[in-house]
């Protein structure tokens, strides 16, 4: 130890030095502060210099907290569409079942039904952290594909998409949120979750409308919508 020493004793933010004889400067995201230094007598040297350093790491962790709050209070809001369905090589056994039972019905204008589950993810989220949802938590790679989009696409069959009505709790959404926070993901404010169904064939309309509150909906708790192809 000398006689005399400098030890830094209190941080305020500034954005240049005075004086550089008497003050340090630490860099934390380009957040520059004063340190303050004072002299003390020997024996305080170790209880200042322990003091000093609970403060800055006090002090950098807020600024780190108030970073990432701002980060993602700026990023734009979105609302993701995630669909999973099996990959063309792997028989869609749910589809092939519904088929079963539409021809049970006595309906005979559809030849082939396919299927997905369908994800609304809304969140501050890109592009790049959707595909990775859907690549580490949504889909099966062995069985499944899966597409992202912002908004619907035109199709070239008829479809059907099935959801919970507002209100009602989607025990499967609110997983998939706990499911993409344990991934270390944040930004998501919500996830939705339904089921999607191509026909392939020349339905119309009123066959839809039958089919879906004959088989695949519970018209209590869900609603449904469907797209004509695009001729």
């Amino acid at each position: 130890y000398t006689k005399n020493i400098l030890i830094p004793t209190k941080l305020t933010p500034m954005v240049r030095f005075p004086n550089r004889t008497d003050a340090g400067c630490i860099s934390n995201y380009g957040i520059y502060y004063n340190i303050i230094t004072s002299f003390t007598r020997k024996r305080d040297f170790n209880l200042t210099l322990s003091k000093f350093f609970v403060q800055l790491r006090k002090n950098l962790k807020k600024t780190e907290e108030s970073l990432f709050t701002e980060i993602e209070t700026t990023r734009p809001m979105k609302n993701w569409k995630v669909e999973v369905y099996y990959k063309p090589e792997v028989p869609d056994t749910v589809g092939h079942g519904i088929l079963e039972d539409i021809t049970d019905l006595g309906i005979k204008d559809i030849d082939a039904v396919r299927t997905a589950t369908v994800y609304w993810i809304e969140g501050s989220l890109d592009a790049e952290t959707i595909d990775r949802i859907g690549t580490e938590l949504l889909a099966d790679p062995i069985t499944q594909n899966y597409t992202f989009r912002t908004e619907n696409d035109t199709e070239t069959d008829w479809t059907l998409e099935v959801q919970f009505k507002p209100g009602v709790t989607d025990a499967v959404g609110d997983s998939t949120v706990k499911g993409i926070t344990d991934l270390g993901i944040s930004g998501v404010t919500a996830v939705r979750t339904g089921n999607k169904y191509w026909f392939t064939g020349t339905p119309t309309a009123e066959v839809l409308e039958t089919i879906a509150q004959r088989l695949l909906m519970n018209e209590v708790i869900q609603t449904f919508s469907y797209q004509e192809p695009r001729s």
